[in-house]
């Protein structure tokens, strides 16, 4: 996955990580083919670079972050839902654990 591989390359580049990053969970969005997530994805982007922003703002976020994204990846690559949606499942609780810790 492009996105993913920027994420790799960007990984001490807070911008351009984020921006990969939010590149990332919209491409699996559009990967579903469906209308109504293709739309949801427009309508959040803004939203999720800023979140992203807030929750990996570092080198040491963004290493650590990088593993749940590669988890992603090879579920979808192996054709695997199960594991995929327990994969995003993963990523998105460390997000939210980051998100609430910074709200605090």
């Amino acid at each position: 996955m492009d996105a993913f591989k920027r994420m790799e390359a960007n990984v001490r580049n807070a911008e351009g990580y984020a921006q990969a990053d939010a590149d990332f969970h919209i491409a699996i969005l559009a990967a579903t083919h469906n209308d109504y997530l293709n739309a949801l994805g427009g309508l959040i982007s803004a939203d999720l670079l800023s979140s992203i922003k807030v929750t990996n703002p570092d080198y040491e976020k963004n290493v650590a972050s990088l593993k749940f994204h590669e988890a992603v990846v090879t579920a979808i690559s192996e054709h695997d839902p199960a594991k995929a949606k327990l994969a995003m499942d993963t990523l998105l609780e460390d997000a939210g654990k980051k998100l609430r810790m910074a709200g605090s």
